[in-house]
């Protein structure tokens, strides 16, 4: 088969030109919207997280105050007698304190005092952290955050422009506003 020698249509004057529009590219300074939305996301204040905080703690807090109270009306088990104190609350006090964040940030990216508050923790790409994302920020960063004199982990926030933690920079994460 003999191909024809074809040659291009001119585009008549009376069409409409194609006009290529720029496609804005995502720094890496910037968390990209997981929502859709083309503009940047709006970082959480510092009231708005320590507010979310606050709720975590009087949650888990709660929680625990509630296990001690069942623990001590039921045959006394948390008795100065009794050994079984570490094994029955203490340990699984570690475990709720040491889990209840990771695992919230990892399944939902907040936790209930960030959802409470309208904030969540993003990666770098504003989508939920990863499950190994969110124990690096949860534990290892916080206790990085923990370890700097006067708060100043913690504090960092208030002079970073983009409102991230020594926590939430060694994980690549960023708290952002949900509405």
């Amino acid at each position: 088969m003999q191909e024809e020698n074809q040659t291009p249509t001119p585009i008549p004057e009376s069409t409409t030109p194609v006009v290529s529009v720029p496609v804005p590219v995502q720094s890496e300074a910037q968390p990209a919207s997981s929502t859709g939305d083309t503009g940047p996301m709006e970082y959480a204040s510092f009231w708005q997280r320590f507010a979310a905080s606050l709720v975590d703690g009087f949650l888990v807090v709660g929680i625990l105050f509630l296990v001690v109270f069942v623990l001590a009306g039921v045959g006394g088990v948390l008795s100065p007698e009794r050994d079984t104190a570490f094994l029955v609350f203490i340990l699984p006090m570690y475990l709720l304190v040491y889990a209840y964040s990771p695992f919230m940030v990892g399944k939902y990216g907040a936790t209930l005092g960030k959802m409470a508050v309208h904030i969540k923790v993003v990666d770098a790409n504003g989508q939920r952290p990863s499950w190994g994302t969110a124990i690096l920020r949860e534990i290892v960063g916080k206790l990085v955050s923990g370890l700097i004199p006067f708060a100043i982990g913690y504090l960092w926030m208030l002079w970073d422009s983009q409102k991230q933690t020594v926590h939430d920079k060694i994980a690549g994460t960023y708290i952002v506003k949900t509405k």
